[in-house]
Formats: C-alpha cells, sequence, structure tokens
C-alpha cells in the first residue's frame, strides 16, 4: 500500500509575492486561497525568524498540480545547471513558441527549444526564468500523461506536471520514493543527448544525465522528478531556510502522524500550524535519504 500520493502541489518561495503572482498568471494559475503562517509554524515548516504569509495558486480544470507561494526575507540564488536542489517545475504546453513569447512578455528569461526522442516520443523543451530565478520548463510532447489539456481544449499550457530536484546520486535516493513511500517510477532512463545539454546547459554536449519520474500509481500530476548527473555533479544548494524560488513538493495525507511513522528513512521537524482559505491546516517539513526536502500536510 502506497504511503503517499503524487505531490498535490508545490511550495514555491518568494521574496516579491506581487511579482511571482504576476509572473505565474501568464498560464492560467489564479489565487484560489491566502495563507498565514504564524511564527512557529514559519520557523518549523521553513526555518523563518517571523510569521509569514502567502496564496495558494491553481489553473483552472485541475483538481492538482497547484502552487503554494510562501513570502520569504531570504533572497533567491542562481543555481550552476548541475547543483543539486530544486530545480524547476513543468507544465506542458500545446504551443512551445507561443508560450515563449508569453513569457518573454512577462519579463522571463528565456532559452532556446530543444527537440530530441525519448523511445517512441518525441518531445520539445524550454525554459523560462522568472521572479526569484524560478525556472519553468515548457514540455511539448506528441504523447502526453494526462492533464487539464486533455478536457480543455482552450487551455494552452497544464496545471503543474512535474516537480524537478537534482540529486548526488540517484541509487541514493530512489529506493525511499519507490520503496519506503510507495511511488510508481513510470521512468527510469539515463541518457547522453547534446539538445538536451543545450538547453540545460551542462558544461559539454555527451554530459550524461539520468532522470527517474514518479507518481502514484493513477500516473496523476504533480509527477516527481529526481535528476543525477553521474559525471558532472554540481554543488549542494541551500534549501534551508526557505529562500526565493523552488522549495518542495507537498503531499497530502490523511493523517500525519502516521505517515511520519511510516517514512522512517525521512527527517521530520515538529508539526506545525498554518491557516489556508480560513481553514487550519496541519503539516510537517521532511528530509529524505538524497537531501530533497518535501512537506506533507493533512487533508
Amino acid at each position: 500500500m502506497s504511503v503517499l500520493e503524487s505531490p498535490e502541489s508545490t511550495l514555491v518561495g518568494a521574496t516579491d509575492l506581487a511579482a511571482m503572482t504576476t509572473f505565474l498568471r501568464h498560464f492560467d494559475f489564479e489565487e484560489t486561497a491566502t495563507v498565514q503562517v504564524p511564527e512557529a509554524a514559519a520557523r518549523h515548516l521553513y526555518g523563518l525568524d517571523a510569521a509569514t504569509h502567502g496564496v495558494r495558486l491553481a489553473v483552472p480544470g485541475a483538481s492538482s498540480g497547484r502552487l503554494n507561494i510562501v513570502v520569504t526575507p531570504g533572497a533567491a540564488s542562481h543555481h550552476g545547471p548541475t547543483d543539486q536542489g530544486a530545480h524547476a517545475i513543468d507544465l506542458y504546453t500545446r504551443d512551445i513558441e507561443k508560450s515563449l513569447r508569453i513569457a518573454e512578455g512577462a519579463g522571463a528569461r528565456v532559452s532556446t527549444i530543444s527537440s530530441y526522442k525519448v523511445g517512441p516520443l518525441t518531445l520539445s523543451e524550454a525554459k523560462a526564468e522568472g521572479p526569484d530565478h524560478l525556472e519553468v520548463v515548457f514540455l511539448q510532447v506528441d504523447r502526453r500523461r494526462s492533464s487539464r489539456l486533455d478536457t480543455m481544449e482552450s487551455a494552452l499550457s497544464s496545471e503543474v506536471h512535474s516537480f524537478v530536484w537534482i540529486v548526488s546520486r540517484m541509487d541514493e535516493g530512489l529506493p525511499f520514493w519507490r520503496d519506503e513511500a510507495g511511488l510508481t517510477t513510470y521512468l527510469d532512463v539515463t541518457m547522453r543527448e547534446p539538445s538536451i545539454a543545450a538547453f540545460m546547459g551542462l558544461p559539454r554536449p555527451d554530459a550524461p544525465l539520468r532522470l527517474a519520474m514518479m507518481a502514484d500509481a493513477g500516473g496523476k500530476p504533480t509527477r516527481f522528478e529526481l535528476i543525477e548527473f553521474p559525471e558532472d555533479p554540481g554543488a549542494a544548494a541551500v534549501s534551508w531556510p526557505l529562500r526565493g524560488g523552488l522549495f518542495a513538493p507537498v503531499f497530502t495525507v490523511a493523517n500525519l502522524e502516521e505517515t511520519m511513522r511510516n517514512l522512517p528513512s525521512a527527517r521530520f521537524g515538529e508539526v506545525a500550524e498554518i491557516v489556508e482559505g480560513g481553514s487550519r491546516v496541519r503539516a510537517a517539513t521532511g528530509i529524505a535519504p538524497g537531501g530533497v526536502r518535501f512537506e506533507v500536510r493533512q487533508a
């Protein structure tokens, strides 16, 4: 039996809440709730010295793949392409060139488009760097996994379909998510692809990349991706206290304490309480083997 299902949302730190939410609105994210984080919760969940606040964002037509934006005084740092830590959020797009034009018009720095094949799939990828160095990756693929694009013909892009974290060693982190958390591994491949190297800014065209993608048995978004650069490991990026940019995947569970007991390899902080949309929500921050930081919240 799985202990965790696919991440319900992604936690993103923001030094400027208005700038972050304004940027994300260009991709159909809308505010669905305000969030209040009392001092004790800010300390236990995010390592902050004072109470903070934020908003919950979602796209119409999606039941998951949301974003939890939390204000932090911690300045964002620009990470190298292989640095370990929270890396990017991925969105499917129907028209990658249009998505890039929108991102650039919103003030983002955008990459070129890289196209390549993974098995029978043909993919095109590009990224946009928004406020606080938040990296949004657009993915156009001939056969994509489920998202709101399946039911909303008017939508250009999906909900958050993947959260991406770079690890130093895949074999140290993957077993926890697969065997202990019970997520299904839908993909585990090692690639040497010049177009990917160019898109990601890797040190050389033949730099190998190992990618593992996980989700619950239904494969619903948000999927959880780990990347390893076996020949080109980067530095470990700071993930605590909360800084501007990406921070953690958020898993919703039925019973917080039971979930924590069933994930004995993870290290958890104290349980804290936040107020989201007027409702009290209990949460805890965990660190999985391999250094991946994540959050669990009781439904």
